[in-house]
């Protein structure tokens, strides 16, 4: 992720090393899951990694304002979630831009 995102949001926690890469890199970062385990395991994973808060919620109803993040991930989460709706909720809450988030993949 390149520079400019300074709020960062993380969808599901099957893999908190997605999370772990955004604390340092955003002034903040939210990460959200409904399992009370994962969020455990995150958090443990994430202590002392920046200002990072973690909520028990599901995406799609969870009160947060929309365009408010630069940067939203859902690795190993998306496909949990109603496609059409799912897709809609993370594109509310992403501001919007006016090109493209540099970043890199490490595929």
């Amino acid at each position: 992720m390149g520079p400019g995102a300074s709020h960062g949001y993380s969808v599901g926690f099957a893999l908190p090393a997605t999370t772990a890469e955004l604390a340092p890199r955003c002034s903040e970062v939210i990460g959200i899951d409904v399992d009370e385990a994962a969020l455990a395991a995150a958090a443990v994973r994430l202590a002392g990694q920046g200002d990072v808060r973690l909520l028990r919620a599901d995406v799609l109803d969870a009160e947060l304002p929309e365009s408010a993040f630069d940067l939203v991930t859902a690795v190993a989460s998306l496909h949990h979630l109603p496609l059409p709706p799912g897709l809609a909720r993370l594109a509310e809450l992403v501001r919007p831009r006016r090109g493209p988030l540099p970043g890199e993949h490490g595929g």
